[in-house]
């Protein structure tokens, strides 16, 4: 894998590409034989997390998301609604779920996606 995924994050793509083959084994030879991008496709949201949080990367992402304790601030905060959503029944508390919208906002307004709902 290229420099910049860490280690964590390549495992767990591994363990993704090994399941696939066990559910799949005729993909055996398409998805050993996939390219760094391509092995990007089998991350988790977390992973991705994970991926931007890592200091060998945030140079990439610095002039998107400024401030690196805020990005990780919020990601955790999205992350962990996003947990509660896809793995219910947990119950999701008001401030959980503020928490979670404004993190939202906020990677959404980094990546200049918040126009059509800000008014312009």
């Amino acid at each position: 894998m290229e420099q910049g995924i860490p280690g964590g994050v390549k495992h767990n793509i591994e363990e993704e590409i090994e399941k696939k083959i066990r559910q799949m084994p005729y993909l055996e030879k398409k998805l050993s034989q996939f390219t760094p991008e391509e092995r990007l496709s089998h991350t988790t949201i977390g992973d991705l997390m994970e991926i931007i949080k890592y200091t060998p990367n945030w140079k990439q992402f610095e002039s998107t998301f400024k401030d690196k304790e805020e990005v990780i601030r919020n990601l955790d905060h999205f992350y962990r609604l996003r947990s509660i959503y896809a793995h219910p029944p947990t119950e999701i508390d008001e401030i959980a779920k503020q928490q979670g919208y404004w993190a939202t906002r906020w990677i959404r307004k980094c990546m200049g996606l918040n126009k059509v709902a800000e008014g312009g």
